[in-house]
């Protein structure tokens, strides 16, 4: 490690509501880190957890634990992080992640290497079994070496300098989802872009069921909402919502076609997935449309 990364202190923040199946995992990817563990802190902010997350938190001395009661929002769960930090870099990731073991330390080199705002790489994990709802979330969701194309990047991995989120401001408490996004597009706004970082990882497990990721389309389509409603008026918003669905669920559906003829997927896989992303998208835009009307 170079002598440059050991001067920096790096808080590590991470968001979790009701996380027991996979917040101990995550905190022993952490504590097991390349990077100086006297130059890292954990810490946790519990977001009104209801099973035994805190319990298994307190387990973990080396670790900080916060709470973030008063707003039901991983945004504002790490806003409290942010506030109560004493590192002058700043990483994200979220409770069901893995961090590998030299993710700081990789993301720290990036950091040192002159880029302020980094996005590291997402892996998903996917069962022996395949599914194709599994594959669908591979495609579409935290691609970070192709959404930094855009400016944007997605706080499962991420890393800042304390000095650049004092620039562009704290995330949107108020955001069901796409917090994130809007932030980047804040730091992007001021120059701040995000840099991916490929040898930053860290692994992500892979939405195997219909149900599980039904509920991160909804949850996606309401966060677009409010993302929309913040520069247009609520009808524009509606008709642009209408008016280009069409266009979108047909770039889903090439997406899948496009990981079939890069030999990445299955014919099969290809035909299933490509049905699971209609649906998805489907719900994702009535929920966002849903949202635009209730202003």
């Amino acid at each position: 490690m170079s002598q440059l990364n050991n001067k920096h202190k790096v808080s590590v923040i991470v968001p979790v509501y009701n996380g027991e199946r996979e917040i101990g995992r995550c905190i022993k990817a952490l504590l097991s880190q390349t990077y100086p563990e006297e130059l890292t802190e954990i810490i946790i902010i519990d977001n009104g957890s209801s099973d035994g997350t805190c319990d298994i938190v307190r387990a973990f001395e080396e670790v900080k634990l916060l709470f973030e009661h008063d707003v039901q929002s991983s945004y504002a769960a790490r806003n409290k992080g942010i506030a109560n930090s004493r590192g002058d870099i700043l990483a994200f990731t979220d409770a069901d992640c893995t961090p590998l073991e030299d993710w700081i330390e990789k993301g720290i080199d990036c950091i040192n290497n002159g880029h302020p705002l980094v996005a590291g790489r997402i892996v998903f994990e996917i069962s022996p079994s395949r599914r194709p709802s599994e594959i669908y979330d591979t495609l579409f969701h935290m691609n970070q070496q192709e959404t930094t194309k855009y400016g944007v990047a997605a706080t499962a991995n991420l890393f800042v300098t304390k000095s650049v989120m004092e620039t562009a401001g704290d995330f949107r408490s108020n955001f069901i989802s796409g917090g994130d996004t809007e932030w980047c597009i804040r730091a992007t706004g001021k120059g701040f872009a995000p840099y991916y970082c490929e040898k930053a990882t860290v692994q992500h497990p892979a939405r195997a069921g219909i149900r599980e990721n039904l509920k991160k389309a909804r949850r996606l389509g309401r966060g677009r909402a409010q993302s929309m409603l913040m520069h247009r008026s609520k009808w524009i918003a509606a008709l642009e919502t209408i008016a280009f669905f069409p266009y979108r669920i047909t770039r889903h559906v090439w997406q899948v076609a496009r990981a079939f003829r890069a030999g990445k997927i299955g014919l099969w896989e290809t035909i299933a997935t490509a049905s699971i992303a209609k649906l998805m998208f489907t719900a994702t835009t009535l929920a966002q449309l849903k949202q635009i009307l209730k202003r």
